[in-house]
């Protein structure tokens, strides 16, 4: 098994540095995983409560962002083996 990394953005990036530093991570961590050929899959989720709670829709994200509830974030926090909160 592959090792796994979620970065958690739980912070608004607007006036913060933590979503910038969040990003910086994610960068950081999928330069090192790309130097390999099989390298892990990547993906990026939206807690489809968060989203609407800033009165945004799928719409207003780019394509191949995949959309998750409370259960399905529970989930994928508890399969990482390692979590970056921001």
């Amino acid at each position: 098994m592959q090792p796994s990394i979620c970065v958690l953005i739980t912070q608004t990036p607007y006036g913060l540095v933590r979503a910038a530093e969040a990003v910086r991570h994610v960068n950081g961590a999928l330069s090192q995983a790309l130097a390999k050929q099989d390298g892990p899959k990547r993906w990026v989720v939206v807690h489809r409560p968060s989203l609407a709670d800033r009165g945004l829709t799928a719409a207003d994200l780019v394509d191949g962002i995949e959309l998750t509830d409370d259960a399905g974030l529970a989930a994928l926090i508890a399969e990482t083996q390692y979590l970056l909160r921001f």
